[in-house]
């Protein structure tokens, strides 16, 4: 039957999967609202739900047979009832798929699988008296499912199925490091709380694998008490090293948890990243918190000028006039919010002519400027 196929499709490849079934049932379906393409599909088998994404033409390139990402095999789950039964009565007949779950007939019984991460979620008995059952049927114009019995026909109805799905991907996020998951756990949060909690356990994991920067990125973004984290921050045990300053600082949170960071004090970028995330989320009307903020942000960035001055190598060098510039830009955009008297004194303080030369004109200090000149 398939011999002309095979002859104009010769470096075609195979996935052989195990079990036996009379019947198998292919659906095709698509996730986002916004198109009509089909994305999704998952095969009913013997051993399990063979679900994965469809790559388009396009996608795929010229050449290329791959037409299937990151398929995978859910084999069915035995709960402790229906690890009872007979297997005759548990044998696939027919499913349908939802946003986040499979429903899998099998027998006299109607499973509820996540499609995430293959849990079963919930296992409803058919009744006998309602008759054998045949198999599932979707609706795709009113995106309702029937589940049809050789007596009756029943409407299956899935009520918030996406609560759980933001612990989910938090938790494939954590397994494997894959930012796309944090991403797509914090688009399902639907509350401020479950937010926070991505974004702290986002930033425990760049903690845990020395990526500073980001780690202090979502802590500003987690709902960290500012002033705890703030007072730990600038209160910290330094500890003297041949490469610098070295802190070490804990933010406890709630439930016992500790997230650790760790800043390099030859630079402190990391705090610098999370006081800049910080400026961003105070309100206008916060002018004291703002005020103070700007002056604690141009202590660090001109440490970061000082300790950059200091060294001999060439990359850092390099890096100087770059982080001039990026000090420049802070005093512009924030304009606003810095206390003339306080930056002028701590520009002098740094003996930065260059900065306060540019601080002056700025904030129209023409005679500071003459005589600098």
């Amino acid at each position: 039957i398939f011999s002309d196929y095979f002859m104009s499709h010769s470096a075609s490849s195979f996935t052989e999967l195990p079990g036996e079934i009379k019947r198998a049932e292919l659906h095709c379906y698509g996730k986002s609202p916004n198109t009509n393409r089909v994305q999704m599909f998952a095969l009913l088998t013997g051993a399990g739900i063979y679900s994965g994404s469809l790559l388009g033409m396009s996608s795929a390139g010229h050449g290329d047979n791959g037409m299937l990402m990151e398929a995978q095999l859910i084999p069915y789950v035995e709960s402790e009832e229906s690890a009872l039964l007979p297997a005759i009565l548990l044998k696939p007949l027919s499913f349908s798929v939802s946003d986040f779950h499979f429903l899998v007939l099998r027998g006299e019984t109607l499973q509820v699988v996540s499609s995430l991460n293959g849990g079963l979620v919930q296992e409803l008995p058919i009744p006998r008296h309602e008759g054998i059952a045949l198999r599932m049927a979707r609706d795709l114009s009113r995106e309702t499912t029937v589940l049809c019995t050789t007596k009756s026909i029943y409407l299956v109805e899935v009520y918030d199925e996406a609560r759980l799905v933001w612990n989910i991907y938090l938790k494939k996020a954590l397994a494997t490091g894959d930012e796309r998951w944090f991403d797509l756990s914090f688009e399902h949060s639907k509350t401020r709380e479950r937010k926070q909690q991505v974004m702290l356990r986002r930033a425990e994991f760049c903690a845990d694998n020395q990526q500073w920067d980001k780690c202090a990125l979502y802590l500003a973004r987690s709902g960290v008490n500012f002033d705890e984290a703030a007072i730990k921050l600038s209160t910290a045990d330094v500890v003297g090293g041949t490469s610098g300053s070295h802190l070490t600082v804990k933010l406890e949170q709630a439930q016992n948890r500790q997230l650790c960071i760790r800043v390099s004090g030859s630079d402190l970028n990391p705090l610098k990243v999370f006081l800049l995330e910080v400026l961003k989320t105070l309100p206008s009307t916060a002018k004291s918190q703002r005020a103070m903020l700007c002056v604690w942000l141009m202590e660090l960035f001109l440490h970061q000028i000082s300790a950059t001055q200091l060294s001999s190598t060439k990359t850092e060098q390099a890096a100087l006039a770059q982080r001039v510039e990026d000090c420049m830009d802070f005093i512009r955009t924030n304009r606003v919010n810095l206390d003339v008297s306080s930056i002028t004194q701590l520009l002098i303080s740094r003996d930065h002519r260059q900065l306060l030369l540019f601080f002056s004109r700025l904030t129209g200090d023409y005679h500071r400027v003459v005589t600098m000149l």
